[in-house]
């Protein structure tokens, strides 16, 4: 049992080799496309993901993930994605070139 999945596994490698050299994990960011952001938070630490619209689906450019500040901690747990979401936008948007 052991020797078979040794052997599946090891006829699967190349395909994914393949795949994983041929997709880009970000591209570059058009900002003049309508960017998405979406957020996630939980335990005082925010994450998020900035993809513009790219064939059919999102394509993302940015991810990126902070500790909630002290005032933001503080808030009630429907305000937290709000401060998530906000901390998101101040880093992404507004410190664009």
């Amino acid at each position: 049992m052991q020797q078979e999945k040794s052997q599946r596994a090891g006829n699967n490698m190349p395909s994914l080799k393949s795949s994983i050299c041929s997709a880009s994990t970000l591209g570059l960011p058009n900002y003049s496309l309508p960017l998405n952001l979406y957020t996630f938070e939980h335990d005082g630490a925010t994450a998020g993901e900035l993809a513009p619209e790219h064939g059919g689906g999102y394509r993302p450019v940015a991810y990126l993930s902070k500790a909630l500040d002290n005032v933001a901690h503080g808030l009630s747990a429907c305000l937290h994605a709000k401060a998530a979401a906000a901390i998101i936008v101040q880093d992404t948007i507004l410190h664009r070139p």
